[in-house]
């Protein structure tokens, strides 16, 4: 469990890393997709609505992905509970596994959405 645990930390220490790399040098992970298409994906702006995020600059980060910030407590919760599983060692339930699936699933499709709006509009 511990081993689980530790892993699992390693998660929030690389993304502490990424942010204070982004902070010294203004530098961030470049969009493939829109580095080679030139329109925005569903997480175009994640980044950048993250550190807004940690300034406590909620209309900043509105602006950056105002879909992905409006789902963030449901891939938290998403999150968290697969976190809790993975170092628990506890197995899902049927109705759990169906309910998580169809939560992934949704998500999926409402990103697929906001990337072709966002497209279409230009936010």
């Amino acid at each position: 469990m511990r081993t689980r645990l530790c892993k699992l930390l390693l998660i929030p220490a690389g993304l502490l890393l990424y942010y204070g790399i982004v902070k010294l040098t203004g530098v961030g992970i470049p969009c493939i997709f829109h580095a080679v298409t030139g329109l925005n994906c569903p997480g175009c702006g994640v980044s950048r609505m993250g550190i807004a995020l940690l300034h406590l600059d909620l209309r900043a980060a509105f602006l950056y992905n105002r879909c992905v910030l409006i789902l963030s407590p449901v891939i938290a919760v998403l999150l968290f509970r697969t976190a809790y599983l993975y170092v628990s060692g506890k197995k899902k339930g049927s109705l759990e596994a169906k309910l998580e699936k169809y939560t992934g699933l949704a998500l999926i499709v409402i990103l697929l959405a906001w990337g072709v709006y966002r497209n279409i509009v230009h936010i």
